[in-house]
């Protein structure tokens, strides 16, 4: 196993454990008065694309129940609600 490998196993096994955590963080934006959103363009690497590289979206939202900062951040592809992305 190369070491590439096993990043990308760690890296995977990490974010199917921290999955409900995501999703509960997500679900607590549902139960706020007030909700920002920053976009924030990325630099995505893509091999496709003629210059190996193109945007992709950050989203942070950011919000402070109780005086605790509590941000959530959405990686997509696009600005699109349809498509590929994750959070």
């Amino acid at each position: 196993m190369t070491t590439t490998d096993l990043t990308h196993r760690i890296l995977a096994g990490a974010a199917e454990l921290l999955q409900p955590l995501s999703e509960l963080l997500k679900s607590h934006l549902l139960f706020i008065d007030l909700l920002g959103a920053v976009d924030t363009p990325v630099r995505l690497l893509n091999r496709e694309h003629p210059q190996g590289v193109r945007l992709a979206r950050f989203w942070l939202n950011p919000r402070f129940p109780g005086g605790r900062r509590n941000n959530v951040f959405h990686f997509h592809e696009s600005r699109s609600r349809t498509g590929r992305g994750s959070s």
